[in-house]
């Protein structure tokens, strides 16, 4: 994800005020709750194991990756500001940090949500092994979670050469930022590839 280069990036715009820097983060943490909402209302119940889940995750990444190309809107007027002269900070592009901070927040957290679910539901039962103080179902969760932590850092770690190499920085004017966020929206598609390697039991759908 481009995420960590964003709210830079988003930083530099609001860096003269501060409030609406603050606004926006509210913003985000109010749209990732509904969005949490929505997939408890809409999504939790039918598609939460077996084959369901898996096209759920499907779905909703391919979106999230097309959703995160929004992103390159916001950099270009940005871009254009500076070189036109204007002030970095003017309200149609706060509007539009605004705008495009809903999309991505809202689906960002949608696409998120299946991997916890995914984790939960593949716990289990301490009953079916008897060995449950070495192999209880709070261990396994735990080792769920933290393969989806690990995958975070793993991302953080091999973007940091990329970012190297387009030479991405503040002092350059965040020069070739949009072809990161292209590079990740593909990361994400390519990632599609490896649900294949989940492979559901007939019990669970």
């Amino acid at each position: 994800s481009a995420g960590v280069l964003m709210y830079s990036f988003i930083y530099t715009i609001f860096q003269k005020e501060p409030l609406l820097l603050q606004i926006n983060s509210i913003l985000r943490s109010a749209v990732t709750a509904l969005a949490t909402c929505s997939y408890e209302r809409f999504c939790a119940k039918k598609f939460n194991s077996g084959w369901g889940i898996i096209g759920l995750i499907t779905v909703l990444t391919i979106i999230t990756a097309l959703v995160s190309l929004l992103d390159i809107i916001l950099v270009h007027i940005a871009d254009y500001n500076i070189i036109s002269g204007e002030n970095i900070g003017s309200t149609h592009l706060y509007w539009i940090v605004f705008l495009v901070g809903i999309f991505t927040a809202y689906f960002g957290e949608l696409n998120f949500m299946p991997s916890v679910v995914l984790a939960s539901t593949n716990v289990i039962d301490d009953s079916v092994y008897h060995q449950s103080l070495v192999y209880n179902e709070g261990m396994q969760y735990a080792t769920f979670v933290s393969c989806i932590d690990f995958g975070d850092q793993a991302a953080g770690w091999i973007s940091v050469p990329i970012i190297s190499y387009l030479g991405i920085s503040r002092e350059n004017n965040w020069a070739n930022l949009e072809w990161f966020i292209v590079i990740c929206a593909v990361a994400k598609f390519v990632s599609v590839v490896f649900l294949c390697l989940i492979r559901p039991t007939r019990q669970t759908g």
